[in-house]
């Protein structure tokens, strides 16, 4: 790691262009620990869980919510792992291109970040920052990923108004669809 001595805070240099055997040692390193059974577990509750507001992020750091153990796990593993790139022990882009999930996480929290720092903890999330501030291969999947993000908001916004519908609204919808059903194949009234 090189330090820039004309910076008058003496910000921290990448000095790693190649990984190597040792970067891919670490990294398949971080791939077992999130095999273990308890991170698992832990991992599935967060990739299920898609804040639609800031009220959400609040919720589940709340010591009281079922899902905060979770979020306490999988947030500072990847920040943890996130701190590796950003103090050059292994290279950010090669990193990125592995911590996809850990990246994930990230962007369902980027945009409630201020809000989350000066509520919460200022000093949260400032790996996962930094990694995409600093990585072309981090800036190319987060595009990707809140692609994706959105698609789950949308998704899960359509499963709800299925849901809020009444029981008798969504009967007589099936008796419209039974009857349409029923006139194509010549069994019902036209």
């Amino acid at each position: 790691m090189l330090v820039d001595s004309r910076a008058p805070h003496r910000r921290l240099i990448m000095s790693k262009k190649k990984p190597s055997h040792a970067d891919a040692e670490l990294i398949l390193s971080l791939y077992d620990l999130r095999r273990e059974t308890v991170m698992r577990e832990s991992r599935k509750t967060i990739a299920s869980w898609v804040p639609r507001s800031f009220e959400d992020v609040i919720e589940i750091t709340k010591l009281d919510d079922p899902r905060n153990a979770a979020w306490r796990q999988v947030s500072s593993y990847y920040e943890m792992a996130f701190g590796f790139a950003r103090h050059g022990i292994v290279p950010a882009d090669f990193l990125a291109e592995n911590t996809g999930e850990g990246l994930l996480l990230y962007a369902k929290i980027e945009p409630h970040l201020k809000a989350f720092r000066k509520q919460v903890s200022p000093t949260a999330f400032r790996n996962a920052e930094w990694l995409v501030k600093k990585s072309p291969a981090a800036q190319e999947r987060m595009k990707l990923l809140k692609k994706r993000l959105a698609a789950m908001l949308t998704a899960n916004r359509k499963a709800e108004r299925v849901l809020a519908r009444s029981d008798s609204e969504r009967a007589e919808e099936g008796e419209e669809q039974l009857t349409l059903a029923l006139v194509e194949i010549g069994e019902g009234r036209p």
